[in-house]
């Protein structure tokens, strides 16, 4: 399913003249333990420890400049989840930002295995050019 949710986000970040974002391992880790800690109840659903999970990234990759996140939950596939998250104005924002790296993780509910928690984790990382001689 992760393979999925890009393609739909890339998708629609091309019609919007946007570039696609990278699939970033370290990222869909933050984004699957969040998904995994909501499904189990764990945590509530939203947008608890955002800023932890963007710590641990920042350990692993520096300084992030831009971060943002994207959640939501029920009986969905791919393409609902993204075109859910593309008719919610704060979503989209999410989505179209100017981000080059996303991290996507999914988890089945532990009371219900049709629901399933989706996240969606966006950062900027890009590599600083190279210095002009």
């Amino acid at each position: 399913m992760q393979q999925e949710i890009l393609y739909y986000t890339n998708k629609f970040r091309a019609s919007q003249g946007k570039p696609p974002l990278l699939l970033d391992a370290t990222c869909s880790g933050q984004a699957y333990k969040h998904s995994k800690a909501m499904a189990t109840g764990a945590t509530a659903f939203g947008h608890d420890g955002f800023e932890q999970r963007v710590d641990n990234l920042t350990t692993v990759f520096g300084r992030i400049p831009g971060a943002a996140e994207n959640v939501a939950y029920g009986n969905l596939d791919a393409q609902q989840v993204v075109d859910g998250w593309i008719k919610s104005p704060g979503h989209r924002k999410n989505m179209l930002g100017d981000f080059d790296r996303i991290g996507i993780g999914s988890a089945h509910s532990s009371r219900d295995p049709r629901i399933i928690f989706f996240t969606q984790v966006f950062i900027v990382h890009k590599e600083a050019p190279a210095p002009k001689k």
